[in-house]
């Protein structure tokens, strides 16, 4: 299997995205009869989870749209 470049951040994406979610788990587990956990550490992991799938791939479309611009340019 060739890995390419593209492939590997996406990894890496579904590796963060498993650890935040196993994070918030364990920490749910262990501190579920705590009354004054705060809700904020919930929210701010699931915030970073919804912007980060979305800027992974604006990323790409945006460095297929500079590599596609730079090969018209060298015609």
């Amino acid at each position: 299997m060739k890995l390419t470049i593209w492939d590997g951040i996406k990894l890496g994406a579904w590796l963060i995205t498993a650890f935040l979610i196993g994070l918030m788990l364990v920490v749910y587990l262990i501190d579920k009869n705590d009354s004054t956990m705060n809700i904020m550490f919930y929210f701010n992991k699931i915030f970073i989870l919804i912007i980060m799938w979305p800027l992974l791939y604006l990323g790409k479309f945006l460095f297929l749209r500079i590599n596609s611009l730079d090969k018209n340019k060298l015609k």
